[in-house]
């Protein structure tokens, strides 16, 4: 199977993408929550790959009909701090988290995809491998889209093989490997 269907998500959300400059914390969490949707769109309802998002989609999306969704206008955009698109299919959880933090008094975005690899006290946790990390004023919807697009296309490969060894392999070998959680 190819990677046409990543093709027509950077096409179907071409508006998001585009570089904007001095955007507003608020609208870059409004893209930013567009794109985590339109992959959770994609491989959830397409697909047929469960996957939660974190928050809830329907808290943010509203349905019009005829696979026509759009962003819910009275959603409260500015509180959302973390982003999480969890990939609930494999015996292992995964996932892709944006988090904004604050570092030497400065905003950022962290772009991790979070493998929970290891147990503790009967208590699984997770390994966040680092995607991309910037201070909040020079963050591009378009530069966090391109480094989620890197990890969906052997992330969707899994899902067709049924196996995400090769996909942690992957990661790790690709990725910086943060502080576990």
């Amino acid at each position: 199977m190819s990677d046409d269907w990543i093709d027509k998500l950077e096409k179907d959300f071409s508006h998001i993408v585009r570089g904007h400059e001095d955007e507003s914390r608020e609208k870059l969490v409004e893209r930013l929550m567009d794109l985590f949707f339109g992959v959770w769109l994609r491989f959830d309802l397409d697909r047929g790959v469960r996957m939660q998002l974190t928050p809830f989609e329907w808290d943010f999306v509203e349905y019009k009909g005829h696979k026509d969704w759009k962003l819910d206008e009275n959603f409260n955009f500015k509180a959302v701090t973390d982003i999480e698109l969890l990939d609930t299919r494999f015996p292992h959880k995964q996932g892709l988290r944006a988090e904004l933090y604050t570092a030497e008094g400065k905003t950022r975005l962290r772009l991790v995809y979070e493998l929970a690899d290891w147990m503790e006290k009967g208590r699984r946790g997770t390994t966040p491998y680092l995607l991309y990390d910037a201070p909040l004023e020079a963050v591009r919807a378009g530069d966090a889209w391109k480094e989620m697009r890197k990890v969906l296309i052997p992330w969707n490969g899994a899902h067709i093989r049924g196996d995400q060894e090769m996909f942690w392999d992957w990661i790790k070998s690709n990725y910086i490997e943060l502080p576990r959680r």
